[in-house]
Parts: structure tokens; C-alpha cells; sequence
């Protein structure tokens, strides 16, 4: 029975491969390779993605870049941020409140003249049966400017021309002006337009912006009616 013995312990079937003990080590082993493999060919593709974008279509990939950028910012301050800020977001709304009445006070300060400038066109229109329009013409080119000076209401066949002018025309106004000679300034330019327009032949009717809104048209009869000029 030893010799027996000695003859089979070779095939001593008690001991274990390393495979034996733990079988599903070579598939974990290509699992991991599988994924790494995966991981690779992903950046690969990423990289080489951004890298065609980057050089054939720059401007739209830093746009995109941008827009990405902005959302991130977003979603880290509405969402992410601690409290720890709390003073500056307060700081930061009491900003955002200040701009949002500058901005309204700026619009509604520029929408009142073009309003008023508007309605002057429509009468003039009306009165005249002819087309009135805001033009930039070569013989009120300003040599201090370099730059043509504007006739808010204009007719070329009719020799007729008509100017709102808003409260900065009359008077120093910090909105309009950075000083006081910015001041002087426009003065200056109104009185060469309306020289300029007087050598030309033009007529150029100057509507206060003392004038109240629903006061335009009898205010432009009048001056109109001063001057001779038949209407309909």
C-alpha cells in the first residue's frame, strides 16, 4: 500500500490550483482590463473631439465653452454655495437692486424724447400728406465732430424740418453731460444746425420739451401758422 501510495502522490487530488481556488479571477482580470481598455478609447475620443472642434470650429466651441461655464457658475452659486456668503449675497442684491433702477430710470429717460419725437413725426406727416424722416444729411457735417448732426424730422421736397428738443438741450443735466462744457457743447451744435439749416433755406421748427405731450400738435400749428406755412 506505500509503494501504492508514493505512485499516485503526484495526482494528490487534495491540493488546489490557484485557478481552482478562486475561479473567477481570470474573468475579473479581463473585466478590468475590458473596462480600462473602454476608459482609453473614451478619452481618446474626447480628446480627439475637442481637438477637431478647437480647430475647425474655435469660435463656436468657445461659446459653448461659455454657455457651460455660466450654467456651472449658476448652479455652484444658487445651489452650492455655503451660507458663509450670505453677507455678500446681500451685498450682491443690494447691487442687482440699484442696477435694475438705474437701468429703469435710463430707459424711461430715453424713451420720453423718442416718444415725444415720434409723435411730432406723425403729425407732420399727417399734416402734410408727405413722409417725414430722422436723417444724418452731408451739409450739417460738424468740423469740431468730424460727424453729421441729426434732423429728428425731416423733409427734403418741402424745405421742412422739425427738432424736439429734450430737456438737455435747455439746461445742464448730470444724465446727459459729463460737465459742464458737454453742456456748452450741444448748445453750440444747436446753433450751427440752425444756422446751417437758415443758409439752406430750410425751415426748422424747435419744440420745447416744456411742451406737454397732448399739447404737440397745437404747438406745431402754431409755429407753422407763425411762419406762413400752409398746411392741411
Amino acid at each position: 500500500m506505500k509503494k501504492s501510495y508514493n505512485r499516485y502522490k503526484k495526482y494528490d487530488f487534495s491540493k488546489k490550483s490557484k485557478n481552482d481556488i478562486n475561479p473567477n479571477v481570470n474573468s475579473y482580470n479581463s473585466k478590468s482590463k475590458s473596462f480600462i481598455q473602454i476608459i482609453k478609447e473614451w478619452i481618446i475620443k474626447i480628446y480627439n473631439f475637442l481637438l477637431y472642434h478647437w480647430t475647425y470650429n474655435r469660435l463656436q466651441f468657445l461659446l459653448v465653452l461659455s454657455l457651460l461655464f455660466i450654467i456651472g457658475y449658476y448652479i455652484y452659486v444658487n445651489y452650492f454655495k455655503g451660507d458663509d456668503d450670505d453677507s455678500n449675497k446681500e451685498e450682491e442684491n443690494e447691487y442687482l437692486n440699484n442696477f435694475v433702477k438705474t437701468t429703469k430710470t435710463v430707459k424711461k429717460r430715453k424713451t420720453i424724447p423718442k416718444k415725444h419725437e415720434t409723435r411730432c413725426r406723425v403729425i407732420m406727416e399727417n399734416l402734410f400728406k408727405a413722409p417725414f424722416i430722422s436723417v444724418r444729411p452731408d451739409f450739417l457735417k460738424y468740423d469740431r465732430t468730424g460727424k453729421n448732426l441729426e434732423l429728428d424730422v425731416y423733409n427734403a421736397d418741402l424745405n421742412l424740418a422739425l427738432e424736439y428738443d429734450g430737456v438737455h438741450h435747455r439746461k445742464f443735466t448730470e444724465f446727459f453731460h459729463k460737465s459742464e462744457q458737454d453742456f456748452l457743447d450741444q448748445q453750440e451744435r444747436d446753433r450751427y444746425k440752425e444756422e446751417k439749416c437758415k443758409e439752406l433755406g430750410i425751415t426748422l421748427i424747435r419744440v420745447p420739451d416744456t411742451v406737454k405731450y397732448e399739447d404737440l400738435e397745437e404747438y406745431i400749428k402754431g409755429e407753422l401758422d407763425k411762419r406762413g406755412i400752409v398746411y392741411f
